[in-house]
């Protein structure tokens, strides 16, 4: 049997973007459609028996239609092509209250093979190569440790060992690597779980979502527990990664080999600059740094550091060398002068280390905690209304 694992999509992420004037959408937005119908061309081509989806199909629980349209675009590719879709939903995708529906419960209600998840179940799906058993977590918001486990041994205990079984799950397990952004994205409390309660031959695949970053928690054992990452850039946290999505290879006697495929995403190139007290100008320094990377079309942040306060910077010619890229994210510069000390913030940071950063700098503000209530209650309720 052969299956298509991909996660974390977060439709509606506009970071670094621009509208483009073909379409008069947010260019990112663009980038990462283009990636998702990637992934589903991929499906395609590969002749798939099915597709699992691990979860946060937005970047909130609110879409717009345009979001919406997007993603059922390719759900409906899946479905002409009679390829199965089993998903569960993300943290991104579950409602403030209970009582409502989450971001992508309508996709089970527009086709027989499109089947999304928001509470655990051993579901049986039919395949042209035959039965097979996905035993589904989605992310749930008040799950304890205990709870999990009985979830876990009520599958175990249903299983049919004669069909292939997957586990599949949105879920943040503690020996998994970060990449940098899940913490500047979050949303609620994450519960974390050793992986070790996923470490069952009663599996043939544990596809998980949620940490962006591709990694297998089992490497060389059965059977694998795969992040398959996200298939494109969230933000500056993940530069140094692969984006992209598995394709597994099943056979009925329990061997399971996998690949990691890249998706075709605009790259994330971070320029870091020391200043040193040679015969060239900071500024042709500078230049030449940024000459040695190529950065058409790409997002670029650059970094200065080892500046000395009061020499002069020609930011104009600066920003003209970098007009190629597609989106500047920033010029960042760090003095090395005594006494003098500077807060730089960038995408990476937090919410709550911007509030910080910014009391810090308020040396005579008194109630300063009550201050950092009120940001951050703000915070809370920007994201129950889906913005932020």
């Amino acid at each position: 049997m052969r299956i298509i694992h991909f996660a974390d999509i977060h439709i509606g992420v506009e970071l670094y973007g621009k509208i483009d004037n073909s379409t008069q959408l947010n260019t990112r937005l663009l980038d990462f459609e283009e990636s998702l119908s990637f992934v589903i061309d991929t499906a395609i081509k590969e002749k798939v028996d099915l597709a699992i989806f691990a979860g946060d199909g937005y970047k909130n629980h609110t879409p717009t239609p345009t979001y919406q349209q997007i993603l059922a675009r390719q759900i409906r590719r899946l479905n002409n092509a009679n390829i199965p879709l089993v998903g569960v939903v993300g943290n991104h995708d579950i409602p403030s209250s209970s009582y409502k529906a989450s971001s992508l419960d309508v996709f089970s209600l527009l086709g027989d093979n499109t089947y999304i998840l928001s509470h655990p179940k051993l579901l049986q799906v039919q395949t042209k190569s035959g039965p097979i058993q996905i035993a589904c977590i989605p992310w749930l918001p008040n799950i304890s440790l205990e709870y999990l486990k009985e979830i876990l041994a009520e599958f175990e205990a249903s299983r049919n060992f004669e069909e292939i079984g997957i586990l599949l799950s949105h879920i943040s397990l503690s020996e998994a690597t970060l990449s940098g952004s899940e913490r500047s994205i979050s949303i609620g409390v994450d519960f974390t779980a050793p992986s070790k309660l996923f470490n069952s031959t009663t599996y043939d695949y544990i596809a998980l979502g949620h940490i962006h970053k591709f990694q297998d928690l089992n490497k060389g054992h059965r059977p694998p527990i795969v992040y398959s990452g996200s298939i494109d850039y969230i933000d500056f946290g993940e530069a140094k990664e692969q984006k992209g999505f598995c394709l597994i290879d099943i056979t009925k006697y329990g061997e399971t080999k996998y690949k990691f495929i890249h998706t075709p995403t605009r790259k994330l190139v971070d320029i870091e600059i020391k200043i040193h007290n040679n015969q060239l100008t900071p500024t042709k320094q500078i230049l030449q740094e940024i000459e040695k990377h190529f950065i058409k079309d790409c997002i670029v942040r650059v970094t200065i550091s080892n500046l000395i306060e009061g020499i002069e910077i020609d930011f104009d010619k600066i920003i003209k060398t970098l007009d190629s890229a597609h989106y500047l994210a920033g010029i960042i510069t760090e003095y090395n002068t005594p006494n003098i000390t500077r807060t730089t913030l960038t995408e990476k940071s937090s919410y709550e280390e911007s509030v910080d950063s910014f009391l810090n700098d308020k040396k005579d503000w008194v109630n300063k905690d009550k201050v950092k209530q009120i940001a951050i209650t703000m915070k809370n309720n920007l994201l129950e209304k889906g913005g932020l």
